[in-house]
């Protein structure tokens, strides 16, 4: 304890003299000037009295061995507990902040201002600064590039020009962007100074006199947007195409190396920024959508409503201190509020879904929730890997088709899920869907996930069928009655189903039913049954194949379409179709739905009472008819998901095919009656294999035989 002790009073006694040296500047390659401060403002003077403290940043430099800690607040904003909103003059085009102040630049008044955050009040912070393009703050002072002046003057808090240094003159690069009228980031971080322009980043370390430059490789068609500094030995850069359609953010060392390929999951982010050791961008296109880069993971952490500025676009965020400072860009408007960071709910998705998340996250807007999103290729093993070794750091998890719904039958045998049962609003909330919805996804007694589509391909018996006198089944059949079917077809000149691409869904509608009428998904093995049920199948699919019975241009069957909601999904003839499901496994007379999308909690959730709370808040009926979210009518009162969208859905489905849609609500309660969930996708292999059975490549003995090896490893995930 003693040591301890000694340890603190030797720091203060340090910090004290560095503290009353401040402003006795080191030769740091800066050339020293003085001039006659602004006269300054009674908060202005309340921000003097903080030292201009480069000594004392080079005082926590040494003691820290060379780098100050990370998690050092750099900006040190007010803690406000309202939001309070400032007007500037809407030609401001650059902004920085520390502490109670904000400096912009303004393109018509080309001085430097200072506006209070307590108090409103704007003052000229300097009028030396000859055409000002960038400022910076830290610990030290402001930083300002001068474009006219070709130098960055370095300035106490309380406007006392300090120091110059001349800009690199040095080109860079072949992009041509290296005049000084392209720089897009300066910042003074740990003893570095930084100045990117938009085909190269320029350091100066404190005492040399030299800039150098971070070589690294731009594509030919790429630029810099922005660029902050990490660490003193840590940069992330943040990198565009020409066109503004792809991006990427690289971290790299101070001497330009790139040693991570940070997510490119963001979308025209306008700026990124650095504080406490953490890295935060800003996607500004509307409002502001705030993301925090952790590792190789993009965090999306806020949508903050852009309503009442002009162009709703941010160009600067600053997070610090429980705050967050936004400047709006050509506005005329910084916000100050409040940041809370604990969002209770944290959900997981893949990458190319982050939208889907979006869509979750702004329907549930009375619990705050965040978001991860993981590289599209590796997410299903990721998810595999959280939900079975007990990872604790997401509470929900987004799951797609092709990415992971064949994993859930080793979800259900290992126990890796909550029963949503658990939680009484959100159980409620199941229970006045469609029986025949909710009884597909109960397991044990329990309900594993919540579902948000499944490919709900319409189906119907054309009007040629309808005409033609045939025994056509009425509600559920299976292939029992199938068979029954094709011996009627026979000389008729009809077929079973088009011979176009939609054969290939039916038919592996058909061998979905087959194999999921014989699979437990607590066992380990589908057995031999499968096997046997999927050569029945193709050995008669074989001979109606060969016979003409099975496809052709004469059909019984046509899609209706990919789903009601969708704009433009509905085929040209769904009017005149009677709607059915296609047959089901003999004896059962389910047609399988593949499931699309789901969202499930991980056991292992420290929020879990959370995540089971914000899925009863999703499943509300402010929220449940959402079509953007559940895209699947899982509830009653279609002409509701109708309305929940767009103008567009609204004219495609309510009045184009308004008979249609009340054919379609008629049927929805023997539609989900007659279907079953199916724990399976297909693959391209199995989808190849029908391809070649149709066009006679492959047997139908083969083809059950591929089926069924493919079934085999997706169903045991």
């Amino acid at each position: 304890m003693k040591k301890k002790t000694s340890l603190l009073l030797t720091v203060l006694c340090l910090g004290a003299i560095a503290l009353f040296s401040a402003g006795c500047r080191k030769d740091t390659g800066w050339k020293a000037q003085s001039s006659p401060a602004v006269s300054p403002s009674a908060s202005e003077q309340q921000s003097a009295a903080r030292p201009s403290s480069f000594t004392v940043s080079s005082f926590l430099h040494d003691l820290f061995g060379g780098e100050l800690p990370a998690d050092m607040d750099r900006v040190n904003l007010p803690r406000v507990e309202d939001t309070r909103e400032f007007d500037i003059p809407n030609t401001a085009f650059e902004g920085c902040a520390f502490g109670s102040s904000f400096y912009y630049l303004d393109s018509e008044d080309l001085r430097v201002f200072r506006l209070d955050l307590e108090t409103g009040e704007t003052s000229v912070f300097t009028d030396e600064v000859e055409n000002p393009r960038l400022a910076a703050t830290d610990t030290d002072g402001v930083y300002v590039y001068d474009m006219s002046a070709k130098e960055i003057a370095y300035f106490s808090f309380d406007g006392e020009r300090l120091a110059s240094v001349p800009i690199p003159v040095t080109p860079h690069g072949g992009n041509g962007y290296s005049d000084i009228f392209f720089a897009v980031s300066l910042e003074h971080r740990d003893g570095l100074l930084l100045l990117a322009v938009r085909d190269g980043i320029w350091i100066l370390a404190d005492g040399d006199t030299e800039w150098k430059c971070a070589d690294f490789s731009l594509l030919g068609s790429e630029l810099i947007s922005d660029a902050v500094i990490l660490t003193r030995d840590r940069l992330a850069v943040h990198i565009l195409s020409f066109d503004h359609t792809k991006e990427r953010l690289i971290g790299m060392d101070a001497n330009g190396k790139n040693v991570l390929d940070l997510p490119g999951t963001l979308v025209t982010t306008q700026t990124i920024s650095s504080n406490q050791g953490r890295l935060w961008a800003v996607d500004g296109r509307t409002g502001c959508r705030l993301y925090e880069i952790e590792g190789e993971q993009a965090s999306f952490v806020e949508q903050l409503s852009g309503e009442g500025h002009n162009f709703h676009v941010v160009k600067r965020a600053a997070i610090s201190n429980g705050s967050i400072l936004l400047f709006w860009y050509m506005s005329g408007r910084v916000t100050l509020m409040p940041f809370d960071e604990s969002a209770p709910v944290r959900i997981i998705a893949a990458s190319k879904y982050a939208g889907y998340a979006d869509d979750i996250i702004r329907s549930v807007d009375a619990m705050p929730a965040r978001y991860a999103v993981y590289d599209d290729a590796v997410y299903p093993d990721k998810l595999n890997m959280f939900l079975l070794a007990g990872e604790e750091s997401f509470d929900i998890a987004l799951v797609e088709v092709g990415a992971s719904d064949s994993r859930l039958p080793s979800y259900l045998k290992n126990g890796a899920f909550v029963d949503l049962y658990g939680n009484a609003e959100l159980k409620a909330h199941i229970g006045e869907m469609y029986s025949g919805a909710r009884d597909m996804l109960e397991y044990c007694g329990q309900c594993p996930i919540l579902p948000l589509m499944v490919k709900d391909f319409s189906f119907g018996f054309t009007k040629a069928a309808q005409d033609s006198g045939l025994n056509l089944p009425n509600g559920a059949w299976d292939f029992d009655d199938m068979k029954t079917l094709g011996d009627s077809l026979r000389g008729t000149g009809m077929s079973f189903f088009p011979d176009d691409y939609q054969i290939t869904s039916m038919l592996m509608s058909l061998s979905t039913a087959a194999v999921e009428a014989h699979f437990d998904p607590t066992g380990d093995s589908i057995g031999e049954d499968a096997l046997t049920a999927l050569r029945d199948l193709f050995a008669a699919l074989e001979v109606w194949r060969d016979d003409g019975t099975l496809a052709g241009s004469n059909p019984l069957i046509a899609r209706a379409g990919m789903t009601v909601f969708g704009r433009g999904s509905l085929e040209k003839d769904a009017e005149t179709l009677r709607l059915t499901t296609l047959p089901g496994a003999s004896g059962i007379g389910k047609q399988p739905l593949g499931i699309a999308s789901y969202l499930i909690v991980n056991p292992k959730s420290k929020n879990l009472d959370a995540a089971l709370a914000y899925l009863a808040c999703l499943t509300d009926e402010d929220n449940r008819y959402n079509a953007g979210i559940f895209r699947c009518p899982f509830w009653p009162g279609l002409e509701r998901y109708y309305f929940s969208g767009d103008a567009g859905r609204r004219e495609a489905v309510a009045a184009e095919n308004k008979s249609f849609a009340k054919t379609y609500e008629a049927f929805l309660p023997d539609y989900w009656a007659a279907s079953e969930l199916a724990l399976v996708t297909s693959n391209p292999t199995a989808w190849q294999a029908l391809r070649d059975f149709c066009s006679k490549t492959i047997s139908g003995s083969d083809c059950a035989k591929v089926l069924y090896e493919e079934f085999v490893y997706k169903l045991k995930g």
